[in-house]
C-alpha cells in the first residue's frame, strides 16, 4: 500500500461515482496505482461527513472496491509511514521526511511488473512472458558479460532461439577482452545462427560500467537480475524487472 494526496484521492473518488473530475491527475495517478492507505482527516477535507466515514471504516467491501484502507492519524509523514511501501503519490511537490513521487512529473522510480524465482523452481511461465513480450519487436539489444562464457553456452543458445522473434536485427553485448574472447563470441553467433538463420545478428562490446543484464527494444526493457542463463537454469535464484518504454 501506498499514500497519496487528499487531491488524488478527492479526483479518484469522484472518478468512482461517475463525477466530472480532473484526467490529468487521474493518469499519473493510474499509471503509478497501487492500493493506498487514507486518513480521516483527508475524507472530512473533502466533504465527508464523520457518520459517513465511520460506516466506510465498517464497510470492508466497499473499501476493497475502492483498493483503500482508512487509517486514523494526523499527519501526512504518519499516514506515508503506515503505507507499506513508505511513499506518496503527489500532484505537486512535497516536502517530507518520506519519499513522494510527482505524478504529473517523470521520475525513475515507476511501477514495474517482475517475476521472482527461487532456486530449483520452474522458469517455463518466465521465458514464455519475455518471448511474448519480443515477438513484435524488431530491433532487440542484449547486454549480458558472460553470455558466451563456456558454462553459460548452450543455457544461452538455447534460450535465445526460444524467444528471439523471426527476422529481427539483434545486438549482442558481450565482454571483448581479448581476441580468444572475441572469436568465442563469434562463435556464440554463428553457433545461435545455425538455429535461426532468420536473424540479423552483430556481436558487440559491452561498456565496462554495465553491470546488470538486459533485453532492451523499442518497446520495453527487461532486466535480468543474474543473468541469460538462469532464466533457463534452475540452479540459482532468478528475478526479471519489466518496464515499459
Amino acid at each position: 500500500m501506498i499514500a497519496i494526496t487528499k487531491n488524488i484521492l478527492k479526483e479518484y473518488y469522484k472518478f468512482k461515482n461517475n463525477i466530472s473530475c480532473n484526467f490529468g491527475i487521474l493518469e499519473g495517478f493510474f499509471l503509478n496505482f497501487q492500493p493506498f492507505v487514507v486518513s480521516i482527516n483527508q475524507l472530512q477535507s473533502i466533504g465527508y461527513e464523520t457518520s459517513t466515514i465511520m460506516r466506510l471504516i465498517q464497510e470492508k467491501k466497499t473499501m476493497d472496491k475502492l483498493n483503500s484502507r482508512i487509517i486514523n492519524v494526523s499527519t501526512q509523514d504518519e499516514l506515508i509511514q503506515k503505507s507499506k511501501l513508505k511513499l506518496l503519490l503527489t500532484e505537486t511537490e512535497q516536502t517530507s521526511n518520506y519519499l513522494t513521487i510527482n505524478i504529473l512529473e517523470n521520475t525513475n522510480i515507476r511501477k514495474r511488473y517482475t517475476g521472482s524465482y527461487e532456486k530449483g523452481e520452474s522458469r517455463t511461465i518466465a521465458k514464455k512472458h519475455i518471448k511474448q513480450l519480443l515477438e513484435d519487436e524488431s530491433n532487440i539489444k542484449i547486454y549480458d558479460t558472460y553470455m558466451s562464457l563456456t558454462t553459460n553456452y548452450q543455457y544461452n543458445i538455447n534460450l535465445l532461439k526460444f524467444i528471439l522473434p523471426r527476422n529481427a536485427v539483434i545486438k549482442l553485448y558481450m565482454r571483448e577482452e581479448s581476441f580468444p574472447e572475441t572469436a568465442k563470441n563469434n562463435m556464440f553467433k554463428n553457433a545461435l545462427l545455425s538455429y535461426r538463420n532468420d536473424l540479423a545478428i552483430t556481436c558487440l562490446k559491452i561498456d565496462s560500467n554495465i553491470h546488470d543484464r538486459y533485453i532492451k527494444s523499442n518497446n520495453q526493457t527487461i532486466l535480468l537480475t543474474s543473468g541469460l542463463r538462469y532464466l533457463q537454469s534452475k540452479t540459482k535464484d532468478f528475478t526479471y524487472v519489466v518496464s515499459v518504454n
